[in-house]
């Protein structure tokens, strides 16, 4: 008789069967904080991969002098911009001073890798002595992807030429997370 007793329950069901809800909820918590810490890494390392990718994406110009000659001892100066790269979409000249450069009207809207366009330099602009960079111009363009940059050109001294990094202007106007 001793053996049937052996397996009934030994302990009152009603205070284990508490304790087993107690528990589950702890285990849940836990699992639901660890769940929150997780999303929450995830979408840092989604932000920092999308802006890497942006990155890879983005087109930058640089700036370079040229000289022809035209005639005997004539000569003229072009500044060339190159788009290095990527292909640059929606290229706008936002402003340019005309002390500087002849024009930048004809700007194309579209500038593939390596591409260039030369414009021609004025006598101020081989000529003037800033003591302080001056902008000259500010382009603005975009990626293939529809986001928004902007570099700036600015003189210095006699001649000497170049052109600020690349800045982001606006968030993609279409997102690529969404697509």
């Amino acid at each position: 008789m001793e053996q049937a007793t052996f397996f009934l329950f030994w302990f009152n069901s009603n205070v284990w069967g508490t304790v087993s809800d107690w528990i589950m909820i702890i285990v849940t918590s836990i699992t639901a904080v660890l769940l929150l810490k997780s999303f929450s890494a995830q979408k840092t390392s989604n932000e920092i991969s999308y802006k890497n990718y942006r990155k890879t994406i983005r087109p930058y110009f640089s700036v370079t002098i040229e000289s022809e000659e035209f005639g005997v001892g004539n000569f003229k100066k072009f500044l060339t911009l190159k788009v290095n790269d990527n292909n640059a979409f929606d290229l706008q000249v936002v402003e340019f001073k005309t002390d500087y450069i002849v024009t930048l009207d004809f700007i194309p809207s579209f500038m593939s890798t390596n591409q260039e366009y030369s414009v021609e330099i004025n006598e101020k602009g081989l000529t003037t002595i800033n003591q302080e960079p001056e902008k000259i111009a500010m382009i603005s363009f975009k990626d293939t992807e529809g986001n928004n940059y902007m570099q700036e050109i600015f003189v210095y001294n006699i001649g000497d030429f170049y052109i600020s990094g690349v800045e982001d202007l606006l968030v993609s106007t279409k997102s690529s997370l969404t697509t």
